[in-house]
């Protein structure tokens, strides 16, 4: 009994170091792909998904609210992108609904809280130095993967 404890344990720890994984290669890439084109297109971010609700039920180390409070975060970013005329790109809340599969609600709500101080302080940056304009675009999923990696090392000190 001790031994398949343990076992479900380690498992867990693999799927949690996978969802980490795919985590970053999702938003590295999309990263480079944001930087690069100033958009991003979502048509691969099925797959991620997919995986992510699959790891989610084989490894069942988060409530359904949880995942769903995640999803939601992306979803609000979505209704701000329709609101805004585009100001907002909508691949950005696409890419938030699925980083909420992974991370849940607060890891989410983390995640773009750390992405938004990070564009701030950029573009706050930029404009002090007068290398960009108020009314340029900044693309946001750099922000969002160096908030991810902010988060990961967060839990690597602790």
């Amino acid at each position: 009994m001790r031994r398949e404890m343990r076992k479900g344990v380690e498992n867990m720890g693999d799927i949690r170091i996978l969802k980490i994984w795919v985590l970053l290669g999702i938003m590295g890439g999309y990263s480079w792909e944001d930087i690069r084109k100033h958009s991003i297109s979502v048509k691969y971010l099925a797959f991620p998904a997919a995986l992510g609700l699959a790891l989610h039920i084989w490894g069942n180390d988060s409530t359904w609210v949880s995942m769903a409070l995640g999803i939601a975060v992306g979803a609000g970013i979505l209704v701000l992108a329709a609101a805004t005329g585009g100001r907002i790109g909508p691949g950005d809340g696409l890419l938030l609904v699925v980083t909420g599969i992974y991370l849940g609600g607060a890891g989410n709500f983390q995640l773009l809280m750390y992405g938004l101080l990070y564009a701030a302080l950029a573009s706050l940056t930029l404009l002090v130095l007068r290398k960009w304009h108020r009314n340029r675009e900044l693309p946001f999923v750099p922000f969002l993967f160096l908030g991810y990696l902010t988060m990961i090392a967060g839990e690597a000190v602790c």
